[in-house]
């Protein structure tokens, strides 16, 4: 009678691990394709490469008409206390990398923050389907709570 629940506890474990924070396999998904977001002014776009097993690179750049503007450039790294989402965005923070650690995975919502980055402090990724993402950038702004909300779908290229 001990052996079903001990599988019980087994399945159990099972899944709480791979719901865990340092979960990265799912994130390949974002790769593969563009993810593009229409404006009024034209698009928003993200393009993410698997580099290694525990490495995505991506690149966020707006569309206008037919100029192409990178905005960023963002790793996403496992790394042995956690998984990073890590952009560059050249015209702030000196140029340097600001790292975001996931502190939360729920239903594929990504959820990765640095209380101590001006703003925004928390990066979210919600992967809604295969093909569509609503991400957003949260915290406080000059004393008040903003957010900025990215909803993206996948165009094969």
């Amino acid at each position: 009678m001990k052996t079903p629940a001990i599988i019980i506890a087994l399945l159990l474990c099972s899944i709480v691990y791979a719901h865990a924070p340092g979960s990265f396999a799912p994130l390949y998904a974002l790769s593969g394709g563009t993810w593009q977001m229409k404006t009024k002014k034209g698009y928003i776009c993200e393009r993410w490469k698997k580099v290694s097993d525990n490495e995505l690179n991506g690149l966020g750049f707006k569309v206008t008409g037919t100029d192409t503007i990178l905005q960023e450039k963002v790793r996403l790294v496992q790394k042995s206390d956690g998984v990073y989402y890590i952009p560059t965005v050249s015209d702030q923070n000196k140029g340097e990398e600001v790292p975001f650690k996931l502190i939360s995975l729920v239903d594929k919502e990504y959820i990765f923050s640095n209380p101590t980055h001006d703003f925004p402090q928390r990066v979210i990724y919600h992967l809604v389907s295969q093909d569509s993402i609503h991400a957003w950038v949260d915290g406080q702004y000059k004393g008040k709570y903003v957010k900025q909300d990215f909803y993206y779908k996948r165009v094969k290229n």
